[in-house]
């Protein structure tokens, strides 16, 4: 059995307040949230005053009550961390891999199209192909298709029409 300080190697970031922490492992993409300290986040409660029941913003416990409370916290804390990580100047050879991918140019003759990695049907496109199942054998055009595409088509153009566009898609991403 390993101890806790040998099981996570690797790098780990780590951004705390107080108590509270969330932590990114390098081993297997994980983001964990610590709430050790439930306490410094408030949970709307009914409290009976004089008889009659008034919603009043108290302390938040350690108790399987507050699950909810605990899953929105956590969402939130995941959110702005995003968004604050999302808006952190970009350093490194990565930064310039993905400028280079974003710009369409001329390869052997032929005009390469760029990437546009906040359209939707980019990123969908990533999801697709980075996604774990594709890691040992690869992806065919119809693994894509499955992928991208929540209907069968309509008709044999339609089948057509969309056999063509992955195949230009994986031409884009190989060149």
């Amino acid at each position: 059995m390993r101890s806790r300080s040998t099981a996570r190697r690797g790098p780990k970031a780590k951004f705390r307040l107080k108590a509270n922490a969330i932590k990114f492992y390098d081993h297997q993409n994980v983001l964990r949230i610590d709430i050790n300290n439930p306490r410094e986040f408030k949970v709307l409660r009914l409290i009976e005053r004089n008889g009659d029941k008034q919603p009043r913003w108290c302390p938040m416990g350690k108790s399987v009550e507050h699950f909810w409370r605990y899953a929105q916290v956590a969402d939130g804390a995941n959110r702005r961390l995003i968004d604050a990580l999302a808006n952190a100047p970009l350093k490194g050879a990565a930064t310039q891999e993905l400028d280079e991918l974003c710009r369409s140019r001329s390869q052997d003759g032929t005009q390469v199209a760029r990437f546009n990695p906040i359209d939707a049907q980019t990123v969908l496109l990533f999801i697709a192909v980075l996604s774990g199942e594709f890691a040992i054998t690869g992806f065919r055009n119809r693994d894509l298709q499955a992928k991208l595409f929540d209907t069968a088509p309509s008709d044999d153009r339609e089948a057509r029409r969309r056999t063509h566009r992955i195949s230009r898609l994986i031409a884009k991403l190989r060149d």
